[in-house]
């Protein structure tokens, strides 16, 4: 028991607290910047950096640090650079103090910045232990499997708070955090059929799912505690949860279905499984061909409490019928390998007496359940390997890059293994947008990328199920039953899942690395998304209505603001539904507007890079007049924003 009490605490020195505490900050100021909560003043540019300054509540404190300008208003904060000044004097640096210091600049109420600070806390911790266990190089994640890849992440890029993980406790972290790269056995339990309802692919049956993932002398032993009881078998369904859950929720809050034999204790399963970047999705260690369990966990993390909602539980496997189905006999997208993860079963939980409750908070619904998932195993060949997209952000402890070595094991030159990555990655997402006015979440979390010979050759597609949506159009043809979790999206809305999902939430950071780290040119990044549009549009001439009405070279687009749905919106409040209403604050200026053509002709007309100082330029006035430089689009456009917050759509 001590060595365990002492191993929580053994990454809490001085000098890793100093480090995880400046990255924190800094990442906090490139991300506040970009939302416009923050606004700097530039005290002298020199050698293509700004030096800046940030004002707090405080006359007598400021924060200044060096930061280089890149395009969708982001700037790439040096985390060295980076200052804390009290009355002249240059003090530590803390993150916790930080959010204090600007709490009414910002305007974060005392409810939501005690929670957020919770959250803060419990991310700097996580910092410290994966910064104690000494990182895996660049060199050797290049060369990495699946697995020791995923557990190298290290969260989200845009969201500050990224392992807030509220409910777990120190010792919980060392045994569920996936960057940890723990290794557990699941907890089973059989749920009466009046509770519980299992849901299948292709008329999958249960027993079918069932003798799938548990051995013949699993499902014995289980059922002859069953039996031992008195209890059939054949009226209770087998399913895992987590043992946190178990322990902190399940056993409590259903003690009267526990205690009348609706819910029955059975014990672990013999299969290992590891955490994946999800937290609460799971892959079977021993068994890599086995499904994904994907099953509840009611912590707080990244802005959700990570239940599973017993409607899209029931709607799951019905929706990856339907979509792979209208997906299945398309030649373009098996030409480029786009492959979807199937949800292809699930087990339901009806709580007597919580599910009854008309708006209660969600999470009171969502404690119980089950989706299995496909394996990644099952769609990749033995000449190839499939890791994250996460992974292109990864930086080691040397401030080396993962998508260099990617790069110079490939020995390809930069361009060709940029247009490698866009084929792979951006060409089937355009052909889904403009063939089939389909709408995937495809961040990093979300996309796999399959490679050979260290290059990107195709992406697999998972966690779609709940986070597809579509254009008016192919709405229309949503069956009525999927529309609670299908939703439509307004016309003049569609093309903001290319410009945040992809342009501000994928291609912004992989962007500023390849100018930080490699020096590529930001410019020729944007131009070579413009062409991978383009070359669609060249292949697919049919479509030209449809690239006019949702045209991706517009000169600007709605800024989405995730931090601000915390920090301002919606806090910490408890709600029927989980918060999904966006912030759009402003505009950013389209990256690929000023590779616009016609014709393929044209091509050198519109391929001309931004000159370096007319840039630079538009970034000071961002932090200059921020909102004033906001306010002046085109009538249409802010007409379009407000309808976007007002009717909570993106």
């Amino acid at each position: 028991m001590e060595s365990e009490m002492s191993r929580m605490t053994a990454s809490l020195n001085r000098k890793i607290w100093r480090t995880v505490n400046r990255s924190y900050v800094s990442k906090s100021l490139s991300e506040l910047m970009h939302e416009m909560l923050i606004q700097p003043r530039v005290l002298k540019q020199e050698n293509g950096l700004h030096h800046l300054e940030v004002d707090t509540d405080d006359q007598a404190i400021c924060y200044r640090f060096q930061a280089a300008p890149r395009m969708l208003d982001y700037w790439h904060v040096f985390p060295d650079t980076v200052e804390k000044w009290v009355n002249g004097q240059q003090t530590e640096i803390d993150a916790l103090r930080f959010y204090g210091d600007l709490q009414h600049t910002i305007g974060i109420s005392p409810f939501t910045l005690a929670h957020f600070l919770e959250e803060t806390s419990n991310t700097l911790f996580a910092d410290t232990r994966i910064l104690a266990r000494k990182r895996p190089t660049a060199s050797t994640l290049a060369a990495a499997d699946y697995q020791e890849i995923e557990h190298s992440m290290e969260g989200h890029p845009w969201l500050i708070i990224n392992k807030g993980r509220i409910g777990f406790s120190a010792a919980e972290y060392e045994r569920y955090a996936p960057e940890l790269a723990p290794t557990m056995r699941l907890f089973w339990i059989a749920v009466h059929c009046e509770r519980g309802a299992f849901h299948g692919i292709n008329n999958l049956s249960y027993r079918e799912q069932i003798e799938r993932e548990l051995s013949a002398g699993e499902r014995e032993t289980f059922e002859q505690l069953l039996v031992a009881r008195n209890l059939s078998s054949e009226e209770y369904y087998l399913l895992p949860v987590h043992e946190w859950q178990w322990s902190h929720k399940l056993v409590q809050l259903c003690a009267a279905d526990i205690a009348q034999d609706r819910i029955v204790p059975l014990g672990y399963g013999d299969d290992l499984y590891s955490p994946q970047q999800s937290i609460r999705t799971f892959f079977n260690v021993s068994d890599p061909r086995k499904c994904y369990v994907k099953i509840a966990l009611s912590i707080l993390n990244t802005g959700l409490i990570r239940g599973l909602s017993p409607l899209k539980l029931r709607l799951a496997p019905l929706i990856t019928d339907w979509i792979k189905g209208l997906l299945a006999g398309d030649p373009y997208l098996a030409r480029c390998g786009f492959t979807l993860l199937g949800e292809v079963a699930s087990i339901s939980y009806s709580h007597p007496h919580f599910g009854t409750i008309e708006d209660a908070p969600y999470q009171y619904q969502e404690m119980l359940g089950v989706i299995w998932r496909e394996s990644v195993a099952l769609h990749y060949r033995p000449d190839e390997k499939v890791m994250t997209m996460a992974a292109l952000l990864y930086i080691d402890d040397q401030d080396k890059p993962l998508l260099a070595a990617l790069i110079g094991g490939s020995r390809l030159p930069v361009r060709e293994w940029i247009d490698a990555y866009l084929r792979a990655y951006l060409r089937p997402l355009l052909h889904c947008f403009y063939r089939h006015g389909m709408f995937f979440v495809p961040h990093g979390e979300n996309t796999i990328l399959v490679m050979k010979d260290f290059v990107p050759q195709r992406v697999i597609m998972k966690d779609f199920v709940e986070e597809v949506q579509f254009a008016p159009q192919r709405y229309a043809t949503v069956p009525n039953e999927f529309r609670p979790i299908l939703l439509q999206i307004p016309e003049n809305e569609v093309t903001l899942f290319v410009f945040t999902d992809i342009f501000d939430g994928v291609f912004r950071y992989l962007a500023d690395i390849l100018v930080t780290y490699l020096g590529y040119e930001e410019q020729t990044f944007w131009s070579q998304v413009a062409d991978i549009i383009h070359d669609y549009q060249h292949e697919s001439p049919d479509l030209a209505e449809t690239y006019a009405k949702y045209d991706l070279f517009v000169p600007e687009f709605a800024r989405f603001c995730l931090n601000r749905l915390r920090l301002l919106k919606y806090g910490y409040d408890e709600a029927a539904a989980p918060p999904c209403v966006p912030d759009l604050r402003g505009f950013l200026r389209n990256p690929v507007a000023e590779w616009r053509r016609d014709t393929r002709e044209l091509r050198t007309a519109y391929q001309r890079p931004m000159p370096a100082e007319e840039f630079a330029l538009s970034a000071t006035e961002s932090i200059g007049d921020g909102q004033e430089r906001f306010r002046r689009p085109v009538a249409a456009s802010a007409a379009r924003a407000e309808r976007a917050v007002n009717r909570g759509a993106i």
